[in-house]
């Protein structure tokens, strides 16, 4: 059987080879590879391009609120596209209009232009994770969905240290519009892969018809599902905590600790190590004990995460290592969660994961652009508190608050 574009449909899960699976894991993380350093590149860039643009650091951190703002609100618009056109094409009209997004922000001599070249970019990039996901489940069993998300979350820790280094070198020597003419190559890399190698998987019989009615009804139905919630619940609150980071990590370690901007990207090699770490606490939970026990650790490793801000916020025992011991734990019980509760929330409704995926992301997505909010507002109403102290607070909130629904929500894993 073949696709509208003459390619042949292909779905992984046909043929159970690890060959055949790993191919197509490694498309899967080269496409959403585009995402991530998109989001991460000009984080050390941020300081920089307020000065040069006159800019505000509230305006700077607002390009990152809108940019998962938006990339949160046309997630639910991309979920039902997959599910009626299928996915490959969704893949590659995200990768185009992120181009163009890149272009602008190039251009960009003014807020307005900037911010609209990040509105461009959000619009793009959000077809392109839940569509992802949707493939993955589209293509595997559970074991494999399991570890090719934990492999997603992964990537995204490889590219919050990866980004902002290449992003910190970029800036420093051939200046802070290159972070965007370098995205503006990249994906034209990755828009000819994905043309060329990209295959579909939800053949036509599996397709629904793009309908307004029953796309609300779907997702009402989501968000009034205990399961579909309850299970996501920690995860939303981890991406909360992702936002406040990329909003106030620049401040924190290039103005606060006087590190450079290539140094403050080597910084993240702890969170990518914790967050793989929490990958493989997953795993093993899955194989030996359950998806129950795998959660509530997630949970519990995130409450020592929130004791040892504790510690920074109360007791103000301030410093990198604190710092970093705090972050590694927080992470590696995102790690930990992050697949499991993924997996659960897009199984309850899998017959129409496009559109699980795209509600997903939504909630998660529009997490982030909510901690980078409330981190902005922070900084705003408390100039002369540094923004260690801002920070630490808001994560002791999240800290508990994950710890509470990951225990109340493993018992809704499906």
């Amino acid at each position: 059987m073949a696709s509208s574009d003459g390619l042949p449909y292909h779905n992984p899960a046909d043929n159970p080879g690890i060959a055949k699976f790993a191919a197509f894991s490694a498309m899967i993380l080269m496409v959403s590879s585009i995402i991530r350093i998109g989001a991460c590149l000009y984080l050390p860039a941020i300081p920089i391009i307020g000065e040069n643009l006159n800019i505000s650091n509230a305006d700077m951190g607002f390009t990152i609120t809108i940019y998962f703002a938006v990339f949160s609100i046309f997630s639910l618009v991309s979920g039902p596209c997959s599910d009626a056109f299928g996915r490959r094409i969704l893949i590659i009209t995200g990768i185009i209009v992120f181009i163009i997004g890149s272009i602008v922000c190039g251009i960009a001599n003014a807020f307005p232009t900037l911010l609209t070249g990040r509105i461009v970019q959000a619009v793009g990039a959000s077809m392109i994770p839940g569509t992802s996901r949707a493939m993955v489940r589209d293509a595997g069993n559970d074991v494999q969905v399991v570890s090719l998300l934990g492999w997603l979350g992964v990537l995204g820790g490889i590219f919050l240290v990866g980004a902002p280094i290449l992003g910190g070198v970029i800036t420093e020597h051939f200046g802070w519009r290159s972070n965007f003419w370098f995205l503006l190559g990249f994906g034209m890399v990755i828009l000819t892969i994905t043309i060329l190698r990209l295959q579909e998987t939800l053949v036509p019989e599996k397709r629904f018809k793009l309908a307004i009615l029953p796309i609300l009804k779907s997702y009402s139905e989501m968000l009034t599902s205990a399961e579909f919630i309850l299970s996501l619940l920690p995860i939303i609150f981890c991406f909360i905590f992702q936002g406040a980071y990329l909003a106030a990590a620049p401040f924190i370690f290039i103005r606060d600790f006087q590190l450079s901007p290539t140094q403050f990207g080597l910084s993240n090699i702890v969170i990518v190590l914790a967050i793989t770490a929490g990958r493989y606490i997953s795993i093993a939970a899955i194989k030996h004990y359950s998806d129950l026990i795998g959660y509530r650790i997630g949970g519990g490793i995130i409450l020592l995460a929130g004791l040892a801000f504790a510690m920074i916020f109360f007791f103000k025992v301030v410093g990198l290592i604190p710092l970093f011991i705090a972050l590694a734990l927080f992470c590696i019980g995102f790690g930990t969660l992050s697949p499991i509760g993924m997996k659960s929330s897009i199984t309850v409704f899998r017959e129409k994961s496009g559109m699980a995926a795209a509600m997903q992301g939504c909630l998660l997505l529009g997490s982030v652009a909510i901690g980078s909010a409330m981190i902005s507002a922070l900084m705003n109403n408390f100039p002369n508190l540094p923004t260690i102290y801002i920070f630490s607070a808001l994560i002791i909130a999240v800290s508990l608050s994950t710890f509470i629904s990951a225990v109340a929500g493993s018992k809704r894993l499906v």
